[in-house]
């Protein structure tokens, strides 16, 4: 392939004297557990779990945290990072400035409304001012959209590609040299579901019993209850009752409507093997809460640059990801902080210095009204053209449909541009 189709991994035909789109390949991006579980299918694209170690309290994460920063901000003199005013991106803006030592730092926040009608950009303005963090804010309005940087390792998988890709070009703009965010800091680090066991055992009644009022009622305690009887079962029989209590509905979806009669059988016996190998992968833990911590962020998408920027996520170090895997459930929930979301988050909390914990967000904010808002329903001529959507049948998208069809599209027309064939489309 020529220079600009460089890549050892991506959706492409090999052997051609024209570089040329695997349309089987881009199909699999519709394929339910690559849809709901947010990786890239073909071999390779994705990062892949670290070896298994020992779940234990995992003491190393704070240090392993501060260097994976450093490293991350390496030499640049303007450190640029994605502010949405959360404990995670909050998290890595606050080790960044602790360690600029005199270069400047700018944070980036796209002026999302939440679900409870907040401004994220007020939220973020109010935590830099409490914390002194000594960074510069620049706003980006929702109006404001740029065309993400092509890549021939396959679309952007984000929700908001354009917007990012705004936030990569003003963070360009303003001579910074590297942008941060806080990508994967939820999968890696948050407390998994059925962790009440894991909190009995190291933690005590009183902790598992505050965590189970933190997750709800009714159906929770179903759940955990069916975690602790699938302890005494077989290894299969117990997978199965832990799918169906987890992934089943999204991972083992039908293939979306959207998708053209042709691809439904190949989609859905795709899916079917990767099923089979997840469930012979998955039989070592009888622990349905070490499982769903694993799941939740096995296998990751790489992040791919918006724009000309180096684009980096400390939660995605290898060093970081080695020390969460030792982070045993039962030890990522502290009972004794204030609120739910905090005690969920404990991890992500216990990177911050205690006089800084007092002026965390107390609540998760949720954007889900703003995004279904923002994801432009597209025109999919090319993916129309090349037989893998049906246009009469768009309407049923779901968000996550709807996102990748848009970034898809997106994809083949800049592909297209380049001299890239596409069969169906491209003579």
């Amino acid at each position: 392939m020529s220079e600009a189709f460089s890549t050892e991994v991506g959706p492409w035909l090999r052997g051609c004297a024209q570089p040329t789109v695997d349309l089987d390949a881009v199909a699999l991006l519709f394929a339910p557990p690559v849809l709901y579980g947010e990786f890239y299918p073909w071999e390779g694209a994705s990062l892949a779990a670290p070896p298994a170690g020992t779940a234990g309290r995992g003491p190393a994460l704070a240090p392993a945290f501060g260097r994976a920063v450093a490293r991350a901000c390496d030499d640049a003199a303007v450190i640029g990072v994605s502010f949405s005013g959360g404990i995670d991106s909050l998290a890595v803006l606050t080790e960044a400035c602790r360690q600029a030592q005199g270069r400047r730092v700018v944070a980036f926040t796209i002026d999302l409304t939440d679900d409870q009608g907040r401004s994220a950009a007020a939220v973020a303005a109010a935590l830099i001012a409490r914390l002194q963090l000594g960074c510069e804010l620049q706003i980006i309005e929702t109006s404001a959209r740029t065309e993400p940087a092509w890549s021939p390792a396959g679309p952007r998988l984000d929700a908001l590609p354009q917007l990012n890709a705004t936030v990569a070009a003003r963070a360009a703009g303003l001579g910074c040299e590297v942008l941060l965010s806080g990508d994967g800091a939820d999968e890696v680090l948050e407390v998994p579901r059925f962790a009440s066991i894991e909190l009995l055992a190291t933690r005590g009644p009183r902790a598992a019993a505050r965590y189970l009022s933190d997750r709800g009622r009714g159906s929770v305690l179903v759940d955990e209850a069916a975690a602790g009887i699938a302890r005494l079962l077989p290894a299969q029989a117990s997978w199965r009752m832990y799918w169906a209590a987890t992934w089943a509905s999204t991972m083992g979806a039908a293939v979306p409507a959207a998708v053209t009669d042709n691809y439904h059988d190949p989609l859905r016996d795709w899916s079917e093997r990767w099923l089979a190998q997840r469930r012979d992968q998955d039989h070592a833990s009888t622990s349905w809460a070490q499982k769903f911590a694993h799941d939740a962020i096995w296998p990751h998408a790489p992040l791919i640059g918006a724009g000309r920027l180096a684009e980096r996520s400390p939660f995605l170090d290898p060093e970081v990801l080695a020390a969460a895997a030792d982070l045993s459930p039962g030890h990522r929930y502290d009972p004794a902080l204030p609120t739910a979301y905090h005690r969920n988050k404990a991890a992500v909390v216990s990177l911050f210095a205690p006089r800084e914990r007092q002026v965390l967000p107390p609540a998760k904010q949720y954007f889900q009204t703003a995004l279904r808002e923002l994801v432009e329903r597209c025109d999919p001529r090319l993916l129309t053209a090349a037989g893998l959507i049906d246009p009469a049948r768009i309407d049923t998208a779901d968000t996550a449909v709807s996102m990748t069809i848009a970034a898809t599209e997106s994809w083949l027309r800049a592909a297209s541009v380049r001299g890239a064939r596409i069969p169906g489309v491209s003579p």
